[in-house]
């Protein structure tokens, strides 16, 4: 079983360190411009031929997982110099890059290609969140933690902490057309990579098959990447055999070779004082493997670039450290720029010759849109969240997805809490973008209501809901109708005036039980690159609901007709700082009291249906306040991010709220405002804020962690 957990991701990357050790060259960084030249001179001598041959020239590229990203600037710089690449090699992180190139990406497309993926969540197997569909968007971001289990796809890759399903998918999607026979010498660069087969423990040098296949073969980090399965050999991370793989390039027939690592300047060798941790043991023991084989290729080469690596680890992969790798290695390339003049001279090139870099090839559509996860089978999901009011709650859930024709997905979540829950859910697809989903829930919930600040009512009540929907989803867009059924039955209704206070305040006896009978359409649209925190992305809601209590009236009269409404748009102005204007509003047609759980409330800094569908934020108001039956607010929030995780923000609100809408401007007026902090863990967002509010006219203090549920 495969656990592509958020959590684990620390402990992966230290993995991913230790198998792509650094490589400890055996020859200068770099030769002599002469010296160069005599190497190649004295290999071009074939007796009286008027025209020597034209020497061909291999890349090699070595493993250093984030580090790799320097590869691509290498490469750059070589093609600037007008030196022709005749061959390329690499493995792991080297492989990728290497293939990528010899498909036909330029240079330019793989600098962009490298900037744009998210490769932690890539190498978590979570695709990005605009790859994803909406309802498994909606269903994933309530987890901390998310389990793929019991799978029976013959697909499925077993043997590793991470699948690496989505790396996969990946290099599927940006070499389509690739046939699994096909031989990589006939790819616009003749290309092999380096794997190793832990049944006979041989290295597997790869000049032909699947291209994605083979790919994902080099990089399977050992333990923490599930390795590849294929003709009775388990492949993984050829850097456990041959991690600078100059042989291959010889005998692919290259006359001059280049040589590219990725080590640290300063690093020196451990001794027996490093070697303390178990960690430390495992690295040694790994750097050992890995180094066995370099000092033989390290000869074979006739130029080595090394870039600078210091400060970076196999698993820097944040925005800042993959765009410093990216100019540290056209640092190194023109560092060498006399030698590799020098090469480009000597290599019998025809006088009319004219090297231009690659010009590259379209990026295809399927590339920009891998859907992960879509295997069917089951995945269980866990999710904590602790706040001032609810204290402690926990949801455990999962889903099943069947291979059968109509794609039937049967799941249930159970949260428990103040508000507690036990949730069914079945669904089908009668076409791929069309969704018929049933919905069935249970539910005990303790909700304080707060008026002016102060507690008021604790109400207790538990409740039996079902749906009925059909939705049409997009990439960003999804389109549902549905009609609800929700009882409501009153197990406790108390007020700070005792139960005689309920009836009058709430219209309400409190024995009686409330049934809804509702239907609606709504539209929702999403396209924030991240749920916590976004940088940039718009997030909006249109619904309309005609509200019953007896399938087409409400106390005795006509049923009910509600407009409510949600946007928010994140504007970056900086790569730090974001800006978000906000607005939203519900407006129930009627000047007639309405029951407890159908009146309008506020309460929150932000997301909508804290406590119940209906409720909307407001800064300044941490807990759950009715307000009249026309509410609206309009909302600014100022956002800074500090280093990768840490952010600091500061929230205004301003809203009405009236029994009338003539009067929807005159009567209460809301406002309110918070500072707060936050830290993006990689199991939810940690916040404190403090606000205040004329709904409270007090300062009060906000702490949660963990994915609002």
């Amino acid at each position: 079983m495969n656990l592509p957990i958020k959590g684990f991701a620390l402990s992966a990357f230290l993995l991913m360190a230790v198998s792509v050790c650094p490589i400890t060259a055996q020859v200068p960084d770099s030769v002599s411009v002469d010296s160069l030249r005599t190497i190649i001179d004295s290999s071009n001598t074939v007796g009286a031929d008027p025209a020597p041959k034209r020497l061909k020239v291999g890349v090699v590229l070595s493993g250093g997982g984030a580090k790799g990203a320097a590869h691509v600037s290498v490469l750059k710089v070589i093609e600037s110099l007008g030196v022709p690449i005749d061959y390329i090699v690499g493995t792991s992180m080297g492989s990728i890059v290497g293939g990528l190139y010899a498909y036909g990406y330029s240079t330019d497309q793989l600098d962009s290609l490298y900037r744009s993926q998210d490769w932690t969540n890539l190498l978590l197997n979570e695709s990005d969140r605009s790859q994803k569909d909406f309802i498994t968007r909606e269903n994933a971001e309530q987890y901390m933690v998310t389990i793929p289990a019991f799978r029976n796809s013959k697909r499925h890759l077993k043997g590793g902490v991470l699948s690496g399903e989505a790396v996969l998918n990946l290099f599927k999607a940006l070499t389509p057309n690739c046939p699994d026979s096909m031989n990589f010498a006939d790819l616009k660069v003749p290309f092999a990579c380096v794997a190793v087969d832990i049944v006979s423990g041989k290295e597997v040098d790869m000049y032909g098959g699947n291209l994605a296949t083979c790919i994902r073969s080099s990089m399977s980090i050992p333990c923490v990447f599930s390795p590849i399965h294929t003709n009775g050999m388990v492949l993984v991370d050829g850097g456990m055999a041959n991690n600078f793989p100059a042989d291959i390039a010889k005998k692919m027939g290259a006359d001059v070779i280049i040589g590219v690592t990725l080590d640290r300047e300063s690093e020196t060798a451990n001794t027996a004082d490093d070697i303390v941790t178990p960690l430390d043991v495992v690295s040694q023991m790994t750097s050992n493997i890995i180094d066995s084989k370099v000092p033989e290729n390290m000869k074979l080469i006739d130029l080595h670039i090394n870039v600078n690596a210091d400060g970076f680890t196999a698993a820097s992969f944040s925005t800042e450290a993959i765009e410093m790798l990216l100019q540290r290695g056209l640092e190194a390339g023109y560092k060498h720029k006399d030698e590799l003049i020098a090469l480009r001279e000597s290599l019998n090139l025809p006088t009319d010759t004219l090297i231009t870099p690659m010009p590259g090839m379209p990026v295809p559509p399927e590339a920009e849109d891998v859907i992960l996860n879509a295997d069917h089978g089951c995945t269980l999901g866990a999710g904590l969240r602790l706040d001032n009011e609810e204290l402690a709650s926990v949801l455990v859930g999962g889903v099943y997805k069947s291979p059968l024709k109509l794609r039937p997905t049967f799941g249930g979540q159970l949260r428990l809490g103040r508000r507690s829950y036990g949730k069914l859910n079945a669904s089908f697809k009668p076409m791929r973008h069309w969704t018929l989903e049933g919905t069935y829930k249970f539910s005990y919930n303790e909700i304080k209501l707060y008026s002016k600040g102060k507690r008021v009512v604790d109400w207790d009540f538990h409740e039996q809901f079902a749906r009925l929907a059909f939705l049409r989803t997009w990439n960003y867009l999804k389109l549902t109708l549905a009609a609800d059924y929700a009882k409501r039955n009153f197990d406790h209704l108390l007020t700070s005036a005792g139960f005689s206070a309920a009836n009058s305040l709430f219209g309400t006896s409190v024995y009686d039980a409330e049934t809804n009978i509702n239907y609606y359409a709504s539209l929702r649209f999403d396209n924030r690159d991240t749920p916590v925190y976004p940088h940039k992305g718009q997030n909006w809601t249109v619904r309309y609901t005609f509200m019953t209590d007896d399938w087409v009236r409400y106390h005795d009269d006509y049923g009910l007709s509600v407009l409510e409404l949600s946007y928010e748009h994140n504007m970056p102005l900086t790569e730090r700082l974001t800006l978000v204007p906000a607005l939203w509003g519900r407006f129930v047609n009627t000047a007639e009291q309405l029951r407890l759980g159908d009146k309008n409330a506020i309460g929150g800094v932000s997301g909508m249906g804290h406590y119940l569908p209906q409720q909307l934020p407001f800064a300044g108001v941490n807990y759950f306040e009715t307000t009249e039956n026309k509410m609206a607010a309009v909302g600014l929030t100022l956002r800074g991010r500090l280093g990768n995780n840490h952010y600091l923000f500061g929230v205004g609100n301003y809203g009405c709220s009236s029994e009338k809408i003539n009067n929807f401007l005159v009567d209460d007026k809301l406002y309110g405002a918070a500072l707060g902090y936050g830290y993006k863990t990689p199991v939810g967002p940690a916040e404190v804020n403090v606000n205040w509010s004329n709904v409270t006219e007090k300062f009060g203090l906000w702490i949660c962690f963990g994915y609002m549920f």
